[in-house]
């Protein structure tokens, strides 16, 4: 049976390209489901009937793109999994991933890693300014004030692993507010130089969760059995 929820998964640049094929066979050698993939390498995925494709064009990548596919997963699905391409099933665990559907779990944000106060990058320390890799924080702090954002208790949120099931209301409302973040973010990002863009997409998913109440929902048993199926490379190097 074909799952009911989609499956993102963001492709740019060579390195990722044997993560992202690899990731996609394994997964559809034990269920039958959809995926989005935003990329720069279109022609790679042809062979794939079940591989939707976001064609990637800007000239420097920002890791708030990821929004896209959520955008597009959600049009067609209540529920979206986030995944970084940089990942591989772990055989003694795949049967977590067969097992599981967005049936299984109440409405919300899934993370599989929140990173909470008293963390050096937790939300707290960024929004006053303590954060080095993303120094920002006081002025994304009265940018959401300013506009009203509601960022009191808002999280942290690691992407590269992330479930979200909610209301087409809920879900509109998260991605306009992680747009208009991302504008503001990118443009401190692009003043500091950065040939990379977006390296604090966790705090604006964390914010724009908060401003469209969509609850984060931390320790859930089968969300949490369906992340232990995937080896994240940036935790877990893979040995060759």
């Amino acid at each position: 049976m074909k799952k009911d929820y989609i499956i993102g998964i963001c492709y740019v640049g060579e390195s990722y390209h044997q993560y992202t094929r690899r990731l996609i066979e394994q997964i559809n050698a034990l269920i039958e489901i959809e995926f989005i993939v935003l990329t720069d390498k279109v022609e790679e995925f042809n062979s794939y009937s079940n591989v939707n494709i976001i064609k990637y064009n800007r000239p420097i990548f920002s890791f708030h793109d990821k929004r896209l596919l959520f955008e597009e997963g959600f049009k067609n699905y209540d529920s979206v999994l986030l995944l970084d391409a940089d990942h591989i099933i772990r055989n003694d665990k795949k049967e977590y991933i067969v097992n599981f559907t967005a049936e299984d779990v109440k409405p919300g944000a899934y993370p599989q890693i929140v990173w909470n106060y008293p963390a050096d990058c937790s939300m707290e320390h960024f929004l006053k300014g303590l954060t080095s890799r993303v120094p920002y924080g006081i002025k994304f702090r009265k940018f959401c004030m300013e506009r009203r954002l509601l960022f009191n208790n808002a999280l942290l949120i690691q992407e590269s692993c992330l479930f979200i099931k909610d209301t087409k209301e809920k879900i509109n409302t998260f991605l306009a507010v992680w747009k208009e973040l991302q504008m503001f973010c990118e443009e401190q990002d692009i003043e500091r130089e950065q040939h990379i863009l977006g390296y604090g997409e966790g705090y604006s998913i964390g914010v724009s969760l908060n401003a469209s109440s969509i609850p984060v929902i931390q320790n859930n048993t089968k969300t949490s059995q369906l992340f232990e199926t995937f080896q994240h490379f940036a935790w877990e190097p893979l040995s060759e």
